[in-house]
Formats: structure tokens, sequence, C-alpha cells
């Protein structure tokens, strides 16, 4: 997580970040009424329950600060007193070691326990549950499907929230810290704090689109808020000095509207009986009712798509998948992006094998807010620029751990994701590679600034998109039968060489997005994740490298065309005369790196790889192991880790040879990958043969290639399943479990199953590989 935030003035934030449309004037009538009764006293300039020096008060900061709670009180009665149209929707309270609960559900706390909570109130949910059956009546939905209980039904009240196991996520509309005294370790406390409290917020719950926080130091108070791109901070005031800004503050606090303190209105919660929370999500023009996620990667980072994949089930109950993310602003929407690709192919038969081979589009578009297309800057922020402010930097950063319950459902990763940071701006792909001697503009950039340049990147203004697919298909990384695999890949090899003869690039193929899909008596291989596809040679100013890593053409990871021919002819080294002194040459410009069709090739290659070493084999119910299982754990760690090499990978595709280290089961396949690798080095071989000329004419052959030693492979490979190392490793550990729960040690006769569980704790597998079915 990043330890930058952008400073805004006071005013600015009072005007564009809180917009709950409270006048100065209704502030001072606030105000009046509460020196009139005595809760705050103009003469010694102080609120008369609140210390005026917290430090030199006893106690835990949540008790001395507590008197808080009576201020907003009294704030919101004098309000109301003024205006009885006035509708209070959250509430404060002061709890001390009070935990957040991650979801109904899951019942998990989280490692986080702020000092005060802002709580939504149970006519606020409702309110949005009423809104949310009007949608759905208009789509035709008959009844709430699979829901057996309201949120009226749920005891509610604040001490059924507080007591006991903690306060839902999905009920907290902000948290706060305190430190009584405001020295510069507690101000990095409280600030690491509640960016840890906001981005959990944003990571647990699906229905926030931003969220709030404040710190207190001493009698210094800041408000804070996080977006999909934005980490902003209020100019500090001081609470007792500075009255009229703590009644703003908590005016805005009680009388917002939900949406105007982060909910979407457009998905709510859904109580039920599922094992899983579910949800009500509007895409395009219809309600969705959630089943369960497929995939999550809001948890890597605060900023980014955050993207997040449902199953779920439309009015008429037909199955469907939904996604959710935050896209840069400058880029198309996916359903654009599949609507040029095949507007693109001239031929309607070749038309045709594209549409069947990618996930179809049935409703999508921006998700509207209060009738506007919701984006972080003209929506979120009403229009504010925060990209002139300055720059504030936290000491201590935490470091934000996945979400416990959804590991087994971490999808791809994206190339705003933690381990794809932002390049270099000399390594982007629109520029060329400089091999000048001397310094770049970078090395000579001090850290602080570079760090702000690359924050500028991830922080960029995003809008937020939702699109449904008619499939909901089952991951290469999951499918379980290698036939399937297989019949997938060919069909996806078929239609991304059609794609690349239109001069469409995926440049973001993984074992993730590539999916077997079975209909009725239909098999198909599926591609998923369109939106970082482009035209062949089309200019970006994205400086992001795409790709998931794991799954990546090497030459796409080195930014770099590394088959191009050597510079150096073959001499003998016993003929001095074959040794001359090499002069200087005239000096060849650099083409610009740019990912091509041999590159998507080649993930294509490395999703097959992945197979291979991410299983074992198993016919007719016997399982084969690899008869080299320390060799395959740590190619497991060298390829498919987070901190897999690229050294490593760049030597596999060189020289295939790890048919000992799986199961004997995958030998055709082993063989035709190491085929298919020949076929990957003489594409780029012929490609880069008049470099700086890249010459793509023949990528058509290569993908003609793939199709056939796979088709070759077919017959033999039949009946095979697909059993993941981890399955296996935890299948070992439940025995291991149940057996320690008798006190007796585990059953594990053979060496293999030892071997297994001493494995199973050390497994690093990215996660990306074990991503559920679409």
């Amino acid at each position: 997580m990043h330890n930058l935030y952008r400073e805004v003035l006071e005013e600015d934030f009072f005007v564009y970040s809180l917009p709950c449309g409270v006048t100065d004037s209704f502030v001072k009538g606030v105000f009046a009424e509460l020196t009139r009764f005595g809760i705050y006293d103009e003469a010694t300039e102080s609120w008369n329950c609140l210390p005026k020096k917290p430090s030199a008060v006893a106690g835990h900061g949540a008790t001395v600060y507590q008197p808080l709670t009576k201020i907003f009180d009294e704030v919101v009665a004098a309000a109301q007193k003024l205006n009885k149209k006035l509708v209070q929707n959250f509430r404060l309270e002061i709890h001390r070691q009070t935990p957040m609960i991650s979801g109904e559900t899951s019942d998990v706390r989280l490692d986080s326990r702020p000092d005060a909570f802002l709580v939504i109130s149970d006519h606020a949910l409702k309110n949005m549950e009423k809104d949310m059956e009007k949608r759905m009546s208009k789509d035709g939905w008959k009844e709430n499907m699979g829901s057996s209980r309201t949120t009226a039904d749920a005891d509610d009240s604040p001490q059924a929230e507080s007591v006991g196991k903690g306060i839902l996520v999905r009920k907290i509309a902000l948290t706060g810290e305190f430190k009584k005294q405001a020295s510069t370790s507690n101000v990095d406390d409280n600030n690491a704090k509640i960016l840890w409290n906001m981005a959990s917020i944003l990571s647990y719950d699906p229905c926030r689109r931003f969220s709030f926080g404040f710190t207190i130091e001493s009698c210094t108070m800041s408000i804070w808020l996080l977006s999909r791109s934005s980490f902003l901070r209020s100019k500090s005031f001081d609470l007792q000095k500075e009255p009229l800004a703590l009644i703003r503050t908590f005016l805005f606090f009680a009388f917002s509207s939900p949406q105007d303190m982060g909910w979407d209105p457009s998905i709510t919660f859904c109580p039920s009986d599922s094992t899983e929370d579910t949800y009500l999500i509007v895409a395009g023009n219809h309600v969705y009712r959630t089943c369960y996620f497929l995939a999550d990667s809001s948890k890597d980072h605060p900023f980014g798509r955050c993207s997040r994949v449902w199953k779920v089930v439309d009015s008429a109950g037909k199955i469907h998948a939904l996604k959710d993310l935050w896209m840069e602003f400058d880029r198309p929407e996916e359903h654009t992006i599949y609507q040029q690709i095949l507007a693109d192919i001239a031929s309607a038969s070749d038309r045709n094998t594209v549409s069947q081979a990618l996930l179809t589009p049935i409703a999508y578009g921006r998700v509207e807010v209060s009738g506007k297309p919701d984006d972080t800057q003209d929506v979120i922020l009403q229009g504010y620029n925060d990209q002139e402010t300055s720059f504030g930097q936290l000491t201590t950063v935490p470091v934000v751990k996945f979400n416990p319950t959804m590991l087994v459902s971490l999808g791809p990763s994206h190339p705003d994701d933690e381990d794809r940071a932002p390049e270099d701006p000399d390594t982007s792909e629109d520029t060329n590679i400089s091999d000048d001697a001397g310094t770049t503009e970078d090395d000579e950039m001090p850290e602080f600034a570079l760090r702000c340049a690359q924050f500028r990147q991830l922080s960029s203004r995003r809008y937020h998109y939702r699109i449904v697919y008619e499939e909901c298909a089952t991951t290469i990384s999951r499918t379980t039968k290698l036939e399937n695999v297989v019949l997938a890949i060919i069909q996806i090899v078929t239609a991304l060489g059609v794609m690349n003869c239109a001069g469409w690039v995926h440049r973001d193929i993984s074992a993730a997005n590539l999916y077997y899909y079975k209909l009725d008596n239909t098999e198909r291989g599926l591609i998923g994740d369109l939106e970082y596809a482009r035209r062949h040679g089309q200019s970006s100013i994205h400086s992001v490298r795409t790709g998931t890593p794991a799954y990546m053409a090497i030459e796409a990871s080195a930014r770099s065309y590394l088959f191009r021919p050597s510079s150096f002819k073959p001499r003998d080294l016993f003929k001095p005369s074959s040794f001359k002194r090499c002069t200087a040459k005239a000096k060849v410009e650099d083409p610009p790196f740019s990912h091509n069709f041999i590159h998507d090739l080649e993930s294509v290659w490395w999703v097959l790889v992945s197979v291979l070493i991410l299983n074992d084999g198993s016919k007719d119910g016997k399982l084969v192991e690899s008869l080299q299982k320390t060799s395959r754990q740590a190619l497991m760690s060298q390829l498919f880790s987070k901190s897999g090499s690229a050294t490593a990978r760049h030597a596999i595709l060189l020289s295939p040879k790890f048919e000992h280290t799986v199961s004997s089961l995958f030998q055709p396949l082993v063989e035709a990958v190491r085929s298919l690798a020949c076929v990957l080095h003489a594409a780029y071989q012929q490609a880069e043969e008049n470099y700086p000329s890249i010459d793509l004419s023949h990528c058509p052959a290569a993908h003609c290639h793939f199709r056939t030693f796979l088709e070759d492979i077919r017959p033999e490979i039949e009946g095979i399943a697909l059993i993941p190392v981890k399955q296996l490793a935890y299948d070992v550990l439940q025995a291991h479990k149940r057996s320690m729960g008798s006190m007796e040690e585990p059953s594990i006769e053979d060496s293999a199953s030892k071997k297994r569980l001493r494995a199973a704790s050390n497994s690093t597998i990215l996660s990306s590989t074990s991503t559920p079915d679409l």
C-alpha cells in the first residue's frame, strides 16, 4: 500500500467532499443553540463536556473522548429543532477494543479495532432495500429469490452490534481514531490505522464506492476520504477553538444520505440463508442476485480497478456471471472492445468463430448515481480535481492483508495491482528503450518525487462499470479433465488467430481468464477479460505493464525483443585473425516495444505449463503423482509464485525439460508443450530476423501449429483427471486434523503422503491459479 495522500484545504474538503448542503448560516444557527444551552462556552473556547487537555486525563482515549457522542447528539437535536424535516441517518458510537466483523455469514473479526464508529440507521438501510425492490419489480422479479428474511428481522440495536463479536462492516459508515497526545508517533499511528480501516471497509463491503474516516490527536481533528483513485486528508482544525468546523462535520455525519457517505444505491445486501453474503445488483436495466463470489481483487490495493466477479441469477432464474470494476477514465468499456473486435473481422464465419470463443455481454454500462455515470472525480468529489493538491506522507504504512474469507475467490490480478506497479517512463510500451550510457531522468529523480509520480498513475480518475456475461464458465485453472483443457485451448487458439489477423492483441492471457464451458452437448473454449485488448500498434498513454506475471510472455516482462539476431558472429578462438577491434557504428534506433500476437500465444503456452506443474493426474480412479516432488515444488515456486523468477521462466521456455517432474500421465501434453516451445522460438526468430523491423506476417502459421500439436494428443489424454497439488495437500492436512482430534498420530503410511503433508504449509502458489469457476 502506498504511503502518500493528498492534503486538501479545509474549505475545499467541506465543499466538495462533504456535499450535504449545509449552509454557513445554518451552522451558525446550530452553534447559537449550543451556546445558549451551555454545551459550548465561548468565553473559554471549549466544549463543556470535553477535556481541554486530553493528555491530562487518565484512561483510554475512547473513554476520554466519549463526550463526543454527547456533542454529536446535541448537534443533531439543535439541527432538528431548527429544521424539523431533517432525518438522522447515522449515529456516532465510541467503543473500546470493538472489532469490525467482515460479513453476516463469515463472522471473521478484522485486525482493526477503531475507537469510534459512525453506524447507519435501520430506516436508511430499509429505504435502500425498498428502492431496490422497486427496481426488481420493474425487471420482472416476482419475489426476492433466495431471501428468507429481511433486515427488519435482525436485531439492529447498538447493544446487539457492539457487545460480543463486534460491528458489521456493512453497517459502518466511517471510523475514528483517537490519541490524547499529538506526538509524531501518535499521529503516524493514527494515520496508519485510519487508512487500514477505510481500506478494510472498501475491501469487505462491495456496496461501497468510497469511505471516510477521522483522526484526533489531542484537540486536532482531520477528516479523511479514500476512493478507488483518491486518498485525501483535510487540513486539520482545533475541535475546541473551531467549533463551527466540528458542527459542520457532525451535521454531515448525521444527516447525509447513504450515497453521500459512500454507499452504492445500485447494490444492496440481501439477507438470506446462504452460507455466503448475498447481494442484489443492478447492471444495465436489470437486477441480478448473487450466488457466490467467483473472484475478488479488491483486497490487494485500495486503488486500481478492484474487480469483483459473482455468479448471479436473473429474474428468470438463469445463471450468469457479473463483473464490477473501476476503469481508468480514458479507457473504453469492455463491451465496446468486444463490439470493435467483431466489427473488425471481415468474414462472417470468422466472426462467428470469435464470437463463440468470447464471453458474451448481455447487460453492461457505467453505474449511475443520482442519474449521473459514477466516477471518482465528477460524482464522488463533486467535480473537484485533486491532482493539483500537495502530497503528504505516512511514516507508518499498514500492510493490507488478504481477506481470510476470500482466499479461495481471488481472481486474476490486474495491471494496477501491487505486483504490477507502474513502470519507469523510459520503459513504457510506447517509448523507445534507450541504450545510451549515463543516468536517466528517473535516476536523478529523488525517491519521494518518483513515488509521487507513481502515485499519480495509480490514482488516476476512474469510472464505475459493470458487465454481465451470458456464460458462467469454468476457468482453465479449475477444469478437472485434461481433455477438456486441451479442447478449450484449441478453440481459444483458433479464435486468437482470427483476432490477431484482424489486428487485435489480448495482452492479458492467463489460466484465470481462459475458460471451459459446456451447455447441453456443446463444449466451448472461452476468452474473458477483454479490457486490456487493443489493436496492435495502437498507442497508449498508460505506462502500466499488462499481463498476469506468471503467464506473461518473457519479452513482455522484459519490455525488450529478446530473439533478435546477435551482433556477434561465430569465430574460431584458435585464429587470432578472426578477432578485430570493434569500431563504432552508426546508432540504430530501437523500435518501441509493443505487445504482439506471438506474446498472446506464448501466454497460452504458459497456461499449458501451469496445468502440467500445478496438477497430478488420475485415471480410472488411480492417482499417478510426480516422481520428483521436490523438483516440482521448486518449479511451482519459480514459475507460479509471487516471488517467481524471470530467469527461471526464460530458461524453461528455452529448454522445457520437465517430463520427470510431472505426472507420467501427462507425457503426451509434455511432448506437445516442448514442440510448441520450438514453434514459439521459430515465430520469434522469424519476426525479429530483420530487427529493428518486426515482421508478424507468419503468425497464422504459428497458430496452426499450436492447433495441430494439440489435436494430435487428444486421443491419448482421454479420461485423465486433474488433481490440483494444493488439493492433495489440503486432503492430507484434513486427515491429519481428524487424527489429531483423537490425539493419535496421523495415519499416513506412504512416504509420498508424508511429503505432501510437509509441503502443504510451504506452498506459495499464485492465488490466480486457484480461481473458482466463472
